[in-house]
């Protein structure tokens, strides 16, 4: 562990030529040597699958050298291995310190204490090797939004709740499913880094109007750092359009029931604040139809060909009058009206 440095006679380092004359002592007769320097090496490694061992290296992670007193006296990174040394260090005791590079954080060292700090007794020219770290990824977060579509500008005015929302992996496989709050909100915590798509599922009577990426508007792709939370992954949808349907009838023998439709009769229809939004005839099977009518409430109006009156309608109030709520996608028929002559 050491080696030459010199001696008293200048010429090799580990020999003096000495001449002792009768009686006399011949001192001074000194060599110098100094101790070997040594290295200490290791590893920095990423835990893959949670079981507290490295299973890959991480590159470019900075590691510092302290001496006995904690003073820093050389600094390192990590090589595409995940490799670190530092070579000519004196023999003594040092300490190695790791920095967790961002988005990962501590599992455990080689010596069980402190996870980003190895202890090290150096002897002269020794080299101590295995002075491993194990880190892992921190978790992170993939939130966003769907939102309705109320006016038709293809942006979101208002939540969905409900909504099943699945978060696929690389492979395409489902690892988490949720569903939307009040808000329209829907989050996956603690998602290790990587590639993942969120898929949506439109609930019963919605259409799709686009997502953020706009892709396919039912599908987000996330590509996830470590430790990050990717916000505003939002969908928005759209009711689909349902319709009303009915039919005017003669009622011809004075029984109350309608017995032959009555074609050409005025039908209009009012949204819920009773402005009307459209209107058709009946046909000549006394049918009429409103299509492509959001989801909400209206009523229906028939005006009563010249020489009919009123006899009831399908919901027993005004006969003239017919209230309809329809949901999203659905048909709402057999509003019927009965006059005669």
């Amino acid at each position: 562990g050491y080696t030459d440095v010199s001696d008293i006679d200048g010429g090799n380092p580990n020999s003096i030529a000495v001449t002792v004359t009768p009686g006399a002592t011949n001192s001074g007769n000194t060599f110098i040597d100094e101790r070997l320097p040594g290295n200490i090496s290791g590893t920095v490694r990423e835990d893959l699958d949670n079981n507290n061992t490295g299973d890959t290296p991480i590159a470019g992670v900075t590691v510092v050298l302290k001496d006995a007193s904690g003073a820093p006296i050389a600094t390192t990174t990590t090589d595409a291995n995940g490799n670190y040394s530092f070579a000519n260090v004196p023999a003594g005791n040092y300490t190695v310190e790791e920095t967790n590079k961002p988005g990962f954080t501590d599992v455990s060292d080689i010596d069980g204490g402190n996870p980003n700090s190895i202890a090290v007794s150096l002897q002269p020219g020794q080299s101590s090797t295995g002075n491993d770290f194990v880190d892992e990824r921190l978790p992170g977060a993939i939130t966003g939004t769907v939102l309705e579509d109320l006016d038709n500008n293809g942006t979101g005015d208002t939540p969905i709740a409900g909504v099943t929302v699945v978060l696929k992996d690389a492979a395409g496989t489902p690892i988490a499913t949720t569903t939307t709050d009040a808000n329209g909100n829907y989050s996956f915590a603690n998602v290790p880094a990587g590639n993942y798509t969120v898929e949506q599922t439109n609930k019963p009577g919605y259409t799709d109007v686009s997502d953020i990426d706009g892709g396919n508007p039912n599908s987000i792709a996330v590509s996830l750092q470590p430790g990050q939370s990717s916000t505003g992954n939002d969908f928005v949808d759209e009711r689909l359009p349902g319709a009303i349907t009915g039919t005017v009838l003669e009622d011809l023998d004075n029984n109350g029931t309608g017995d032959t439709p009555i074609a050409g009769v005025t039908v209009v229809l009012k949204d819920a604040a009773g402005t009307p939004i459209a209107t058709t005839t009946t046909d000549a099977n006394g049918n009429y139809s409103f299509a492509n009518v959001p989801a909400g409430n209206y009523t229906v109006e028939q005006t009563n060909k010249p020489g009919y009156t009123d006899v009831s309608d399908i919901d027993g109030g005004n006969p003239n009058s017919i209230a309809v709520t329809v949901t999203p996608g659905a048909t709402n028929s057999g509003n019927t009206f009965i006059d005669e002559r």
